[in-house]
């Protein structure tokens, strides 16, 4: 979580941003929209590595110049191309309707979405990680846990 001086920093600079486009002000500015940017931020930060990592998968086994290893090369291209970020744009509605929610938090669906591509990939991706190609990958641990702050911070909301 962030510390006080951090939080007033975010909401400072979200406030000065809806400001200068009339997209709010200081009264109905919520308190706890930091706590969601700074979840949303962690999960695009993982997805985003993620996305760098499979992609530097997929050119270090094309660099081979192998049948074998470029049909595996696809299959990652696949695993990369479906990696769920819809989550990010819900959590930025979220915060763009923030004053108007009264404490009640839509359902995110991406958070289901993220669960299921997670479960659906699981082996390959764990099959990724341990690629003797010298790729680090870290996908499901760095995308959990993302995951995880975010589902804390949304039920965190629900509870006030």
């Amino acid at each position: 979580m962030l510390t006080e001086k951090q939080k007033m920093f975010v909401e400072t600079f979200i406030l000065e941003r809806s400001l200068q486009d009339g997209s709010g002000d200081q009264e109905d500015f919520p308190p706890d929209v930091s706590d969601i940017l700074v979840a949303r931020d962690a999960f695009q930060s993982a997805t985003d590595s993620a996305s760098r990592g499979l992609s530097s998968l997929i050119d270090n086994l094309l660099s081979k110049d192998h049948p074998g290893l470029a049909e595996i090369a696809l299959i990652v291209g696949k695993i990369a191309s479906q990696m769920p970020t819809g989550l990010i744009g819900e959590l930025d509605k979220i915060v763009a309707n923030a004053a108007g929610l009264d404490g009640k938090v839509p359902t995110v669906g991406g958070i289901s979405a993220t669960r299921k591509y997670l479960v659906d990939n699981d082996a390959a991706l764990e099959r990724c990680e341990d690629n003797p190609l010298g790729v680090t990958l870290n996908i499901r641990a760095s995308v959990s846990i993302a995951l995880e702050q975010v589902e804390r911070t949304l039920s965190a909301l629900h509870s006030q």
